[in-house]
């Protein structure tokens, strides 16, 4: 399994804020925790084919921590800004509903036996830099943070709607598309809910299976500048050779996520990408 392979596992790894009590120190690489949540494979209930839930709050956050027959994992709910459609002047104001609408008219589904459901709802954007991703919003309270990444960059942008074509969420995905070379994978997202946006509040969430044996830790990050993030940490990643770690950041009209996926030995490297992906949004 390599490092893509393992972003694409934890499914959006969002096990955010749920430790708003806990400080970490500035210096790297291990955060000290005054508050700490863990998820262990091992620990985790099942009750036979049923999803068994125990949630935890912080702040304004839950968490629910979710195990299947196959999988482990959790949800985390947490409120954002609803941003207002007329604010966003870029391209997408105009061309999303009309897009979404033509998809939902004239898209057809593939075999109805077959297990592949393609969604009229969303639709996807490459753009080569930041500022072309950012531009084509034109929402300007986004901020376009630091990262490090020394290889090739690819800006996605999604965009989900309803069935009555209005824009509800949207997700910038910024990939480090040569991660391999330099044994540390990269993936930061910038996301979006709009007035569309029909919950009271926006639930993401991470899953993996229950073989891994993975185990996540949560707490508040601090850097050498006093900025700081909320933090999961992710171990035993390839028999333990790897880690992960998932920064949070809630600024203005995003949620903010950078992941980080490296073998031990890159740990200073990878934090301190971190801490200057964090004070790029401080």
């Amino acid at each position: 399994m390599n490092g893509n392979d393992i972003l694409e596992s934890i499914n959006e790894l969002d096990p955010e804020l749920l430790t708003v009590e806990a400080k970490g120190p500035a210096s790297r690489p291990r955060p000290k925790l005054r508050r700490i949540i863990v998820i262990a494979a091992a620990a985790l209930l099942l009750f036979g084919g049923v999803t068994a839930h125990a949630a935890a709050t912080g702040g304004l956050f839950t968490a629910k921590r979710i195990t299947t027959v196959d999988e482990d994992g959790y949800t985390i709910s947490t409120v954002l800004n609803k941003v207002k459609w007329s604010r966003f002047k870029g391209a997408v104001a105009e061309e999303a509903p009309e897009r979404i609408a033509y998809q939902i008219k004239h898209r057809k589904q593939p075999d109805p036996l077959s297990s592949v459901f393609i969604d009229p709802t969303v639709y996807a954007e490459s753009f080569s830099t930041a500022e072309e991703a950012l531009e084509y919003l034109g929402l300007d309270s986004l901020k376009v943070p630091a990262l490090d990444i020394p290889g090739a960059v690819s800006y996605l942008v999604a965009v989900h709607g309803s069935r009555s074509a209005q824009v509800e969420t949207i997700r910038i995905t910024v990939d480090d598309v040569n991660a391999e070379r330099d044994h540390i994978n990269a993936q930061a997202t910038i996301e979006i809910v709009t007035e569309h946006y029909a919950g009271s509040e926006y639930e993401t969430g991470g899953t993996w299976l229950k073989e891994y044996n993975w185990r996540a830790e949560f707490s508040e990050y601090v850097t050498a500048k006093g900025n700081t993030c909320d933090l999961a940490t992710l171990t035993g990643i390839s028999g333990g050779d790897r880690t992960g770690l998932t920064g949070y950041i809630s600024i203005g009209d995003a949620l903010y996520k950078l992941h980080l996926t490296f073998y031990n030995d890159q740990a200073d490297r990878a934090y301190a990408m971190l801490e200057s992906w964090i004070d790029s949004l401080s």
